[in-house]
């Protein structure tokens, strides 16, 4: 399953598309990425307003984290 999502993320993004970020974190870090390349501006704003980082998930966890 991980892998057949992966190889139609890549489509779906050859394509100038992105994905819906499932609660199965399947995509690459690169895919991630090349997808949303403002989430690193999202991750800093969430570090300013949940500083503790108390609210947070498999999503974050997984690729915003070391953003």
């Amino acid at each position: 399953m991980a892998r057949m999502t992966r190889a139609l993320i890549d489509g779906v993004l050859d394509i100038g598309g992105t994905y819906y970020l499932p609660y199965r974190p399947h995509a690459t870090t690169g895919q991630f990425i090349r997808a949303y390349p403002r989430a690193a501006e999202f991750a800093a704003q969430k570090r300013v307003i949940n500083p503790a980082l108390r609210f947070r998930n498999a999503l974050w966890d997984r690729y915003l984290e070391a953003s």
